[in-house]
């Protein structure tokens, strides 16, 4: 934000929900001052069932159970909160699997599966791919050439 390098983080927001309570507030409220942010932050207090039972900004906590639309909120931000976190912990295991079997083929090491992945995408695609797209995307006739064999034999 402070740099304003990226679009994406040109206007901060209006409120911040900090998943955990007092401490993970205690934690972030000192980097927020001494970067000069001053946007609402509040975090969320679970019960015992990991369940958003009140809000706290420092002070005392607010309960938000007895109020069922806030609850409901809140309860709605922390599920969708959680199936991005959880989709995108797949994501990453899929790409490091991936990879793994790539650096089966010789002279393919974990940079360049990784660079084969995010200019082909998927495995179907480096499979069907022939030597000239391989040097088309920067990679050298031998390794295509490699990757050919390892999918072809």
């Amino acid at each position: 934000y402070a740099k304003g390098t990226d679009e994406s983080f040109s206007v901060l927001p209006d409120l911040i929900l900090l998943d955990g309570g007092k401490g993970q507030l205690s934690a972030v409220t000192p980097i927020f001052a001494k970067h000069g942010i001053s946007v609402p932050v509040f975090g969320m207090v679970k019960d015992s069932k990991h369940k958003t039972r009140a809000m706290t900004s420092g002070g005392e906590d607010i309960q938000i159970k007895a109020n069922r639309r806030a609850f409901t909120l809140v309860t709605k931000i922390q599920d969708e909160v959680h199936r991005f976190a959880v989709s995108y912990h797949h994501q990453r295991e899929k790409n490091s699997t991936l990879q793994l079997e790539l650096t089966n083929i010789p002279n393919v090491g974990p940079a360049t599966a990784k660079k084969l992945l995010s200019k082909f995408k998927t495995i179907s695609k480096i499979k069907n791919a022939s030597a000239q797209d391989f040097i088309n995307h920067g990679f050298s006739k031998k390794l295509a050439e490699n990757i050919i064999k390892y999918f072809n034999d």
